[in-house]
């Protein structure tokens, strides 16, 4: 192999290695709704659309029981919950904000809701205990 081919297949692996400085989606959505995600699920989908300045995140993962009973404790914990609040049927994003970015937790028929915002970022996530999966969603405008 001669110097070239060396050089061309080095750019080649790392061009493909790198992410691009995108934070992952995991950390994005632990970040903006203040939980931590268990270690134990199953990615379902971690979709990135890209639309000129506009995009949106799709990260959806299936829990197990034990990871299920982790998220919920994290929810409780998070300073976007208010138990009192959390059993309204009406989410108001933007009731409690932290460090810029304003959200809210509540109880819902199947699990939890949660929206939020920083800027012109809307954050979304659902959690389904019933069928143990959760959808997060950030949507930029």
């Amino acid at each position: 192999m001669n110097a070239n081919n060396i050089l061309l297949i080095s750019a080649l692996i790392l061009f493909c290695s790198c992410d691009w400085g995108r934070t992952p989606s995991k950390n994005r959505f632990q970040t903006a709704a203040d939980i931590i995600i268990p270690t134990d699920i199953q990615i379902i989908q971690d979709e990135y659309q890209d639309m000129w300045q506009d995009y949106a995140i799709i990260y959806k993962i299936g829990l197990t029981p034990a990871s299920t009973t982790q998220l919920i404790k994290s929810i409780h914990k998070s300073k976007y919950y208010d138990p009192v609040k959390a059993k309204s049927s009406i989410l108001k994003a933007g009731s409690e904000s932290y460090n810029g970015v304003s959200g809210e937790w509540l109880d819902s028929e199947d699990g939890y809701l949660f929206q939020g915002k920083e800027g012109r970022t809307f954050f979304s996530i659902e959690l389904d205990t019933v069928n143990r999966e959760a959808i997060f969603k950030e949507l930029a405008d």
